[in-house]
């Protein structure tokens, strides 16, 4: 998969917050190595940044929010990381049960949502308001969909989500509300959870790059060697806004 990079991960809008937990992991088949390890933010993580909710107060603001761009845990990990291994050849699998992407107090749940290409996705609007679902792609054709409150699913189309990208979502109808939804061609990927920790599994032997995105910091690489049965740890993987910019911009 290469990497689609969208201006919008350039923008330095920082902020911490409380963690929905979970890890995301691709699903590779057949025998294989793993790679697994923990992304670090490299520094002083700043305060929380709250969401100012100007609309819908009696839905969108019976809890405070706060934005997910810079998501660091009490030690230092890092949530939100797209990890993948590039090269590693493996089937990309449709699955039998949709992804599903939640409209909950206004806001999008999961914030970072890496799918398989050609994948349809479950919209659903648990607020009982309208919410507009807007994509703001380039590879694939973007959307501009009105949810009603009364629509509790909505289904993306067959040509939505086919071709690799990441693609920044928002509602227009409630400009706080944003997330990402990340195709993938290969499953061999995972999205760092609320540690910063990931694993990647059933990958072929060989030596490949992994790459990591973030959406404020940006691309971070490493050489890893996968053996077959074992598990490979990368152990030095953490952001610095320097060094992100500047492996992003090379």
């Amino acid at each position: 998969m290469k990497l689609i990079r969208h201006p919008l991960t350039a923008v330095a809008l920082i902020a911490l917050t409380a963690a929905i937990p979970g890890m995301v992991q691709g699903q590779a088949s057949g025998a294989g190595g793993s790679i697994s390890g923990a992304v670090q933010f490299d520094g002083t993580a700043p305060a929380a940044k709250k969401l100012m909710i100007t609309k819908d107060l009696k839905i969108c603001a019976v809890h405070d929010k706060f934005s997910e761009e810079l998501v660091v845990s009490p030690t230092g990990g890092l949530q939100n990381v797209f990890v993948q291994v590039l090269g590693a050849e493996g089937e990309v699998t449709i699955p039998k049960e949709r992804p599903s992407l939640i409209q909950r107090g206004c806001q999008f749940i999961p914030h970072v949502q890496v799918i398989p290409a050609g994948s349809r996705m479950n919209i659903m609007n648990e607020d009982g308001i309208a919410h507009n679902l807007h994509t703001l792609s380039v590879e694939n054709p973007p959307f501009n969909r009105l949810q009603p409150g009364v629509k509790k699913r909505m289904i993306t189309k067959k040509a939505d989500l086919v071709i690799p990208e990441i693609i920044p979502l928002k509602c227009d109808l409630h400009g706080w509300m944003n997330a990402w939804i990340i195709i993938s061609d290969h499953p061999y990927y995972a999205v760092s959870d609320q540690e910063g920790s990931f694993e990647i599994s059933g990958i072929p032997p060989g030596t490949y790059t992994v790459q990591f995105w973030h959406e404020t910091l940006g691309l971070l690489s490493r050489e890893v060697t996968v053996q077959a049965g074992a598990d490979t740890r990368v152990s030095d993987i953490a952001f610095k806004v320097e060094e992100a910019a500047e492996e992003q911009g090379g």
